[in-house]
């Protein structure tokens, strides 16, 4: 019900902003700005006040109404798709603190899995200096004037563009059991939100992004890889395909070797040094915390 009234009220407020600006033809993008200042824009949650059109408000008002009590008979006319009994053992295993509860890597199997062996795999990966550093203490404030440093070194970047959390926190380290290999080891996954680089991370994403689809060897998924054999026409009758798998990918790429490879991708000069500057900021403060301990990412 949650998702669904959030998701009411961002519609009518698509509809107030194409009602506010549908007189204005003005094109929103300069051609003669550099493209790498084209790509990241601080979002607005701004919504135009109620009262300019007096039609839309009464539609809004009468649909919210609608809605919401279209919602409350649902409630009382569907049934559970639970039994109490099965009701009652979700919410004991939610609360119960011996174990823990996460989606498979793939295939969207739910693991349980015993807390003590789930720590106990966090720590054999942390554990591994090639990729992991131990920090004594949260570096927040540190790196907080770091980067804003860096971006008053960077004329074609503001706070506001990057869009710098007020209060940054670290990134938060888990893992997603993978059930499909022997020993069932996590794939480790560090969550962003919220974090210092996460609007820094996004900004990249944006600037990258066009640069590596447009590369020969760009697969997009599975449906993209068929339709490129398609295109091949038929294979001779003895054409093997083969495949490949590299063990902790990401936390295999050297920064060096990355930072490199996005020079060499972008032509232009100018946002090739942006984007390397920006990276290196991004893979040298790649911070975490795992329980009580504070960590730093020094490798992928």
């Amino acid at each position: 019900m949650i998702q669904f009234c959030g998701d009411l009220e961002a519609y009518f407020r698509c509809l107030r902003l194409k009602e506010y600006f549908q007189d204005n033809t003005e094109q929103c993008t300069d051609t003669r700005v550099p493209s790498h200042q084209q790509h990241k824009k601080k979002n607005s949650t701004w919504t135009p006040p109620e009262g300019r059109n007096d039609s839309l408000d009464l539609y809004i008002e009468c649909f919210r109404r609608r809605a919401q009590a279209e919602i409350v008979e649902q409630q009382h006319r569907l049934p559970h798709n639970l039994s109490r009994a099965e009701r009652n053992a979700i919410h004991s295993l939610r609360n119960h603190p011996d174990i823990i509860i996460k989606e498979a890597d793939k295939g969207g199997a739910v693991v349980i899995m015993n807390r003590s062996d789930y720590q106990k795999e966090a720590a054999r990966q942390l554990s591994n200096t090639k990729f992991y550093r131990p920090l004594p203490s949260d570096p927040t404030e540190e790196y907080t004037k770091k980067l804003q440093h860096l971006l008053r070194t960077l004329p074609t970047l503001t706070p506001e563009e990057i869009n710098i959390p007020l209060e940054p926190r670290p990134g938060l380290f888990y893992l997603l059991p993978k059930i499909h290999k022997p020993g069932n080891p996590g794939r480790p996954i560090i969550s962003g939100i919220g974090t210092l680089t996460e609007g820094l991370s996004g900004y990249m994403d944006s600037l990258l992004r066009p640069y590596a689809t447009s590369t020969p060897s760009y697969l997009r998924d599975t449906t993209d890889f068929l339709r490129k054999l398609q295109c091949i026409g038929d294979l001779p009758e003895n054409t093997i395909l083969a495949t490949m798998d590299v063990e902790a990918l990401y936390t295999n790429i050297p920064h060096t070797d990355g930072i490199q490879a996005v020079r060499n991708t972008i032509p232009d000069d100018a946002t090739a040094q942006l984007a390397a500057e920006l990276c290196a900021f991004i893979l040298t403060h790649n911070y975490f915390k795992f329980d009580d301990n504070i960590y730093l990412q020094i490798s992928g």
